[in-house]
């Protein structure tokens, strides 16, 4: 009885064991499980955190919210994001945390809700969470509408997805692993679940947008009680700065160009004090000339009085005795530098007087010309100045102003056609802008146009100066101001060299006329050419904190010029652009049918724009090309006259030329009814907003947040 006992002790033992094993290998393969469920995302696709009565959002679905919101806003919140740290250039992608990295940043913009402490929790509770509600409540009224996706809704996040595949396989994710970019175990039916519930809410949004119905009745009643929204203005400005006018002086600046041979050559704005006063005075007297012969109906006899006392001011200055004290020369300075910046100023607004005496558009943009050539930019070289010249002019085009309940406006609505208005608000700071009127105080009542348009994107070519141009060694002409000049020196003190006063054969590159050397260095190199060695004679500042025993010392610089760098335009065979068949392609396929299904059959095989390439209520400059306005919108258009236009557009260093076929349809609403027709129905849209958001958003939308944060 005994044995059979512990038999039975045994046996029992035998049967624990059996079950402890059992329990640990399910144990260890239930580890294996949660761990695999996991990282396929099992538990982000069955917790849901944001809930509504019809609508779960898992939180695989708010990682692809929050993922792309933080994509599209970080550039705006960068320098936010990155103050009190070294990343303050958000130029790079090194620079840019990642969505974890941002649990350990404090966020530094006040909230609305109180749990927001740091930029994680801004860019999820402040921005993901709200925009998710928003959808929720437009999908509930979908719902109640008994709304669903179309199929063309469907094929369009078929293409999202199908985008992000390629995207992803780009940026060396695997196939099957695609969606892990949008976070840890993402599959694709975690980005398309997302994308259903977005397309819902848009696609029901403006199908509640389409079925506003206006008349020109309400058109003209929204005109009557809201004129001002509609008034225009139409000129042309141009901006003038007295401290523009002030010549550069050199200034105290350590710059060591040539830093692979560590010479001794600084910038110094310690240049002999008369001959610097000389200069300003014979600028001063050649500009006071010269805005008289611009403006002869200016009061001149205060300038004339302002340019004596001026250049009494100025003789006494450069009489001083030397040996004055250094506070009371600074205090002369100061003076003298104020009255001299009293005299620019003083000029810029004579300018601005004389430029608001033009009677026409042309002659308002050839005084803005001789103002731009006789003052502003008065000491440049020739072919420089025409360059800035001809760019300023390129920008003075008319722009068009909305009525505003401020001084200036007021005066540019009560102006009528070629008069001109003078904001002389900034005035003390040498500030005046003048305004000529091209159309006065009008609402815009030219006709919209209803196009057809395939718009077909042309190969991206990298506009880099590098594969359009060569550097190349001229010898055969005398340097010019501004040229890139390759030099060698030795300099001498007392005729000794010193440490670091010389290229040692090596050569080194400068820029001819500029103040990166000491004293006027690289302006005695102008008119010297390559091969020939000569000396320039400088004097060092005083103090030189370079080198202390150079302070103030004379030296000689026995410099050669080797050559003179030039860039010219390299030799190279346009590219041929492999799209051009493709707008032969469909310009003979509407040759033979430019229906508007035609139309939409192409765009959708081949265009950029619209899919249905139909477009309604195009104004001026929607397609961004003044050679497409020009054709669109003249008077002798008839329906169903087509073109083909090439539009070049660059961005982020490429040159994309977009090939857009355009056929009119004919007009649409004038503009101010289109203006008007937005403006309602936004109003309306608005309103039904609210009244769905009484409806099913508040309270009846539950947010888990401890389940949020399990993402």
């Amino acid at each position: 009885m005994a044995k059979k006992a512990k038999n039975s002790k045994t046996s029992g033992k035998k049967i624990i064991g059996i079950i402890a094993g059992i329990l640990a290998v399910v144990l260890i393969v239930g580890l294996f499980a949660y761990a695999k469920m996991g990282d396929n995302g099992f538990f982000g696709r069955h917790t849901y955190s944001v809930k509504s009565e019809h609508y779960n959002v898992s939180n695989n679905m708010m990682a692809y919210f929050l993922s792309t919101n933080y994509q599209q806003y970080y550039s705006s919140y960068s320098y936010y994001i990155n103050q009190g740290t070294e990343e303050t250039d958000t130029s790079s992608s090194s620079s840019t945390p990642t969505l974890s990295e941002l649990k350990d940043k404090q966020c530094s913009l006040q909230a609305s809700d109180p749990d927001v402490k740091t930029w994680y929790d801004y860019f999820l509770l402040e921005i993901t969470v709200p925009q998710v509600k928003n959808l929720l409540v437009l999908a509930e009224a979908a719902n109640a509408a008994g709304y669903a996706l179309t199929d063309d809704d469907k094929a369009q996040i078929d293409e999202v997805i199908e985008s992000y595949k390629t995207a992803a396989k780009s940026y060396g994710y695997s196939s099957g692993s695609e969606f892990k970019m949008f976070g840890y175990g993402m599959k694709e039916k975690d980005v398309r679940a997302a994308l259903e519930l977005s397309q819902l809410a848009s696609s029901y949004s403006k199908s509640v947008s389409d079925g506003f119905v206006y008349t020109e009745d309400n058109y003209n009643a929204y005109l009557d009680e809201h004129k001002d929204e509609f008034r225009y203005v139409d000129y042309l400005s141009f901006s003038l700065d007295g401290d523009d006018l002030i010549p550069e002086t050199e200034e105290d600046t350590d710059t060591d160009d040539a830093a692979d041979t560590d010479e001794a050559v600084d910038t110094d704005s310690a240049a002999d004090t008369d001959e610097a006063v000389d200069t300003d005075e014979a600028v001063d007297t050649e500009r006071n000339a010269e805005t008289e012969a611009l403006n002869t109906e200016v009061v001149t006899e205060t300038e004339a009085e302002t340019e004596t006392e001026a250049d009494t001011d100025t003789d006494e200055a450069v009489a001083t005795d030397t040996d004055v004290d250094t506070d009371t020369e600074a205090d002369e300075d100061e003076e003298e530098d104020d009255s001299d910046k009293e005299l620019y100023y003083m000029l810029a607004g004579s300018a601005a007087q004389a430029i608001a005496g033009a009677e026409s558009e042309d002659e308002f943009r050839e005084f803005v010309e001789n103002y731009l050539r006789k003052f502003l930019y008065v000491d440049l070289e020739d072919d420089e100045q025409d360059e800035k010249v001809s760019a300023d002019l390129e920008n003075l085009t008319v722009q068009s102003k909305l009525f505003a309940d401020d001084e200036i406006t007021g005066k540019l609505f009560d102006a009528a056609a070629n008069e001109t208005v003078v904001d002389s608000s900034g005035s003390e700071d040498g500030a005046y802008t003048v305004y000529f009127i091209i159309n006065p105080d009008h609402i815009e009542e030219y006709r919209t146009k209803n196009v057809y348009a395939i718009v077909i994107e042309g190969e991206a070519q990298t506009s880099d100066e590098s594969e359009s141009a060569e550097t190349v060694q001229v010898t055969d002409r005398a340097v010019k101001d501004g040229d890139t000049v390759n030099i060698d020196y030795v300099g001498k003190v007392d005729g000794v060299e010193f440490e670091g006063g010389s290229t040692n054969g090596a050569g080194t590159d400068v820029t001819a006329g500029s103040t990166d050397y000491i004293d006027d260095f690289l302006t005695q190199i102008i008119g010297h050419m390559p091969g020939e060695t000569f000396d320039v004679n400088v004097t060092f500042p005083d103090p030189y904190e370079n080198n202390t025993d150079l302070s103030g010392k004379d030296a000689v610089f026995t410099t050669t010029i080797n050559y003179i760098s030039e860039k010219v335009e390299a030799e190279t065979e346009p590219a041929e652009d492999p799209t051009l068949e493709t707008v032969k392609t469909v310009e003979e396929a509407l040759a033979a049918d430019s229906s508007a299904e035609n139309f939409a059959k192409l765009a959708e095989e081949y265009s950029e724009g619209n899919e249905d390439a139909s477009y309604k209520n195009v104004t001026k400059g929607y397609f961004s090309d003044d050679a497409i306005d020009e054709w669109l919108f003249d008077d002798s258009r008839v329906a169903g006259e087509r073109k083909t236009f090439d539009v070049t557009a660059t961005e982020n260093g490429e040159t994309h030329v977009h090939h857009i076929i355009i056929q009119y349809a004919g007009d649409g609403l004038m503009k101010w009814q289109y203006d008007a027709d937005n403006k309602l129905r936004s109003a309306d849209l608005t309103a039904k907003s609210e009244e769905f958001e009484n409806a099913y958003g508040g309270d009846k939308i539950t947010v888990d947040k401890v389940k949020l944060y399990k993402i």
